[in-house]
């Protein structure tokens, strides 16, 4: 579809994996607390990584696509420069913040 390579699941954060302080940032204005709350305790199996890393810190990778019913679509491309791809997470939110103040409120 949109060019993901790899479908990983969503599973319980073993203890002690933290989610960055950038993505959570980035998060507070978009997500409400509970969904936030609830993201910390999810983890992903990064393909790209090799390790098991906090859903929110994915959800800020370049190559997350979405999430569906409990499983990442993931590019799997080689990752670039940490801080260009939170630089890419931030401007989304931003699109996303946008779009929401041009939709009609009911």
């Amino acid at each position: 579809m949109s060019g993901e390579k790899y479908l990983v699941d969503v599973i319980q954060a073993p203890e002690g994996l933290k989610a960055s302080s950038e993505s959570l940032q980035a998060l507070k204005g978009v997500v409400g607390r509970k969904m936030i709350i609830n993201m910390q305790k999810e983890a992903v199996n990064c393909p790209v990584l090799k390790q098991a890393v906090a859903f929110p810190d994915c959800m800020a990778c370049p190559n997350f696509i979405r999430r569906v019913r409990g499983k990442v679509y993931c590019r799997g491309e080689p990752l670039g420069n940490p801080k260009r791809s939170a630089q890419c997470f931030m401007s989304f939110l931003c699109f996303l913040r946008f779009l929401d103040l041009l939709s009609p409120k009911a």
